[in-house]
This record gives C-alpha cells, structure tokens and sequence, in this order.
C-alpha cells in the first residue's frame, strides 16, 4: 500500500477536487490537437499555450465530417 495516502488525508475536500479538477482540464485541453488534426502545434504543455495554439490553427482544423 502507498504511503503517500496518508498525505491526502489531511487535505480537505475542496484541495482535493480542485486538483482532480485542474488535472482533468489539462488533460482534456491536451487531447484537443487530435480531435481536431492539427499538425502545427505547441510544445508548452500548460493550458493557456495550447488553447492559443488551437486559435491559431483553427483555419488548419481538419474536416472531420468526410
């Protein structure tokens, strides 16, 4: 068993959910390249980096109708 649960414990519930939450953003914004197929992209992986990076692109955005 982890030992670093028990850090967790002493945190509250709402430390807990926002982390989960942030987590969870960063994660789904990642995903956003190979949704819409965009091959120029960003190498910062930070939320606002990549979220610039798919304005930039969006003339780029592939069909994904066909």
């Amino acid at each position: 068993m982890s030992r670093l649960g028990i850090v967790v414990d002493f945190w509250s519930h709402s430390n807990i959910v926002v982390f989960v939450s942030g987590a969870a953003i960063t994660m789904c914004v990642q995903q956003l390249k190979g949704i819409f197929g965009l091959t120029p992209f960003t190498i910062k992986t930070d939320a606002m980096s990549t979220l610039c990076a798919v304005f930039k692109n969006r003339d780029k955005v592939r069909d994904i109708s066909t």
